[in-house]
């Protein structure tokens, strides 16, 4: 199988994420034609891993800078070792992936791929 081409918008230190989720809200909804926006968060550390959901199936990561509360990443139907380098709590981290909402309405990551 061969991989196909990922066209990443930017590099977004993890301090934007925030301000980059407000600004994305305007450009919804996404869909074909509209697709929502990759990103890079390069050399994030990753402070913490847990597996959550009924069957334990699902992946989060909290993402830390060293100067902003850490910023929780999700992947569903992942594991640590689901991407290009694991996913493992004390090392650092180019994290690809989309800025989306949560549950209670707070930016977090949908993890593509760790490079």
């Amino acid at each position: 199988a061969t991989q196909a081409d990922v066209w990443i918008e930017r590099e977004l230190p993890l301090s934007e994420i925030p301000f980059a989720s407000r600004d994305l809200m305007r450009l919804a909804p996404f869909g074909a034609g509209n697709e929502k926006p990759l990103f890079l968060f390069p050399r994030v550390s990753v402070t913490g891993t847990r597996a959550f959901g009924k069957t334990g199936d699902h992946l989060e990561a909290m993402l830390g800078d060293g100067f902003d509360a850490p910023i929780s990443a999700v992947s569903f139907f992942s594991k640590p070792d689901s991407f290009g380098k694991p996913l493992t709590a004390g090392t650092s981290a180019d994290i690809v992936g989309h800025i989306e909402n949560d549950w209670r309405g707070r930016p977090r990551v949908r993890i593509v791929d760790v490079l």
